[in-house]
């Protein structure tokens, strides 16, 4: 493991990728948690835009409790997100520096020296000598720059991915995609979607449905029933008599008088 295969978090939010610092001397710097400009972080500047040119570069990483924008410290180098002294980063470069007592205590601007092939090759304290820093800054920067390996491909997942299923020879098959209808939509084979407020039929509810619809129809059959039965009892209307059954019967008793009359003469 060496410093380019990290990937970590910038102050500006995003990744930032150490592969791209192939090839390059690199000094990491632990800044305090509370960002001020100060003497040390002016030197450390000074020291970055001396030896820029020669592939030198300072990172500064803030400890925990720092700003994540890494502002306040009065420098224009690069600087990370916090991180605390336990992450991958400091670990390992602590574990390639160790010190000499305080384990578990990484002060402020401790500094550590990363060669040009990506390894820890130096360490020194807040209160180190800064001609030593010089020294060995100097002495990586004179040896040669080694050729940029191949960028090794991601590790392989060894368990099923979200797109993927087990099959039962427990190798992954990628299912296909879901075709899509005229409406953009995608089609799926089967799909149950319930909405909240959405009813679920359950056979209880089945029941209490047909218990219902019964009740109806006997209401109804109660009903006709009893319509029919009442028909049946009502007396028949008598029939209404007409203008012309009226005029018949004046007829009929014009006639018996004009007959009686006769009968008397």
């Amino acid at each position: 493991m060496n410093l380019y295969g990290f990937v970590v978090p910038g102050a500006d939010g995003t990744s930032v990728d150490l592969w791209d610092r192939h090839g390059e001397v690199v000094l990491v710097v632990a800044l305090p948690s509370r960002p001020e400009p100060s003497p040390r972080a002016e030197g450390l500047q000074r020291l970055a835009d001396t030896f820029r040119a020669q592939g030198f570069t300072v990172l500064g990483v803030p400890l925990a409790g720092g700003p994540r924008d890494g502002a306040g410290y009065g420098v224009t180098f690069p600087v990370l997100a916090p991180q605390d002294p336990d992450s991958p980063l400091l670990s390992w470069l602590v574990a390639g520096a160790p010190m000499d007592s305080g384990v578990g205590v990484l002060p402020a601007f401790t500094r550590f020296l990363v060669g040009r092939d990506g390894t820890v090759v130096a360490r020194f304290p807040a209160d180190g000598d800064a001609k030593d820093l010089i020294a060995a800054v100097q002495a990586q920067l004179a040896r040669p720059v080694p050729p940029t390996p191949e960028r090794p491909a991601p590790p392989v997942p060894t368990g099923p991915q979200p797109d993927q299923v087990l099959t039962p020879a427990g190798l992954p098959a990628v299912l296909e995609p879901a075709p899509v209808g005229a409406d953009g939509r995608e089609i799926l084979e089967a799909e149950l979607v319930v909405e909240e407020d959405d009813e679920v039929d359950t056979p209880v509810a089945a029941a209490a449905d047909e218990e219902l619809i019964d009740e109806r129809l006997a209401r109804l059959e109660q009903q006709v029933a009893a319509e029919r039965l009442e028909a049946d009892l009502a007396e028949p209307a008598p029939p209404e008599s007409t203008g012309r059954d009226l005029q018949d019967l004046s007829d009929d008793l014009r006639d018996l008088e004009i007959d009686a009359q006769l009968r008397q003469e």
